[in-house]
Formats: structure tokens, C-alpha cells, sequence
């Protein structure tokens, strides 16, 4: 079974985190990427013919 991470532990881990947030981060931003905002579009419009 594991242990609880120290506080210096957790700390040391988290700042290695903290480093990559621009790597890990940048995939969160699907309003940004062209390919998922085209398919979001298509969405729409596939919707809206849906409805109407």
C-alpha cells in the first residue's frame, strides 16, 4: 500500500506540475483549435436543420 506524500513531497511533485501547464493546458482550448471549431460548426448547422 502507498503513504501520504509529505508536504515537501506533494510541493516538489506539484512544481513540476505547475511547469507543464502550458503543455497540459493548451489541449483545454477546443474553442482555439480550427478542426474542433469547423466540426462544432457542422454540429450546428446539422442541429438547427434538426429543429427547424
Amino acid at each position: 500500500m502507498g503513504k501520504m506524500s509529505t508536504v515537501e513531497e506533494y510541493m516538489a511533485y506539484a512544481k513540476k506540475i505547475d511547469s507543464m501547464a502550458p503543455e497540459i493546458y493548451k489541449y483545454l482550448n477546443f474553442d482555439k483549435m480550427d478542426e474542433y471549431v469547423a466540426s462544432a460548426k457542422r454540429g450546428q448547422e446539422i442541429a438547427a436543420k434538426l429543429i427547424a
